[in-house]
């Protein structure tokens, strides 16, 4: 999903200045917690759901989670599982202008929850403010000229297939920079406790849904 852009690394905007300095700046100044509150609360979801945005995107924001879309959608899946509002975990082709790319994201009611198309790089360029219940969190309207599920690609490449092919826990497992793995990421942004043993028997059989045709 793109190329690591780091803080001290040039803005892919063109100024000339540090990512950290530019662009990654006015991404952190933005109130951007308060209006994924208000889009969450505006679509009638308890407080709870809004909390876990909030919390996972800091969370992505601090460790620079950029394209780690099938990772954002994993713990947001097991979360939200556990809040009772039962995602769907998906995965396909994402097209936005010229650019089309491998994706992972939920759906809430058959609705768009995408924190990590904000942090997605295709050739320097930022994709899209969050998406949450289909709306963009910048301009509170429904989400354009991004299409979920595209049906004009090639289909997953290699590294997407593994990741959503292989058993759940052990995705969940492999994650580097926390000694719990992305689990323990789960319990970093739950608004309830959380024990890891029983969520990895709970969600062992998991997999991913591939989506296409939603052009």
């Amino acid at each position: 999903m793109g190329n690591k852009i780091g803080r001290n690394d040039t803005c892919p905007c063109g100024s000339g200045r540090k990512y950290k300095q530019c662009c990654l700046k006015k991404q952190m100044n933005r109130n951007e917690y308060e209006e994924i509150s208000v889009i969450v609360r505006n679509c009638g979801y308890n407080k709870d759901f809004a909390d876990t945005l909030c919390q996972l995107y800091r969370y992505m924001k601090i460790k620079e989670w950029i394209g780690a879309c099938h990772a954002t959608s994993a713990v947001l899946f097991v979360v939200l599982s556990e809040l009772e509002y039962f995602p769907k975990l998906c995965v396909g082709e994402v097209k936005c202008s010229s650019f089309l790319f491998d994706h992972s994201w939920i759906e809430i009611d058959d609705k768009i929850v995408d924190l990590a198309i904000s942090m997605t790089l295709q050739y320097g360029l930022p994709i899209s403010e969050p998406i949450v219940l289909d709306l963009n969190i910048k301009s509170k309207q429904k989400y354009q000229n991004v299409y979920y599920g595209t049906s004009i690609g090639r289909g997953l490449d290699l590294q997407a297939k593994v990741t959503t092919e292989i058993p759940f826990n052990t995705y969940m497992d492999g994650f580097q920079d926390e000694e719990d793995g992305l689990w323990g990421v789960v319990q970093k942004v739950s608004p309830i406790k959380l024990e890891i043993e029983n969520l990895k028997k709970k969600y062992e059989n998991v997999k991913w849904n591939f989506v296409k045709d939603n052009d």
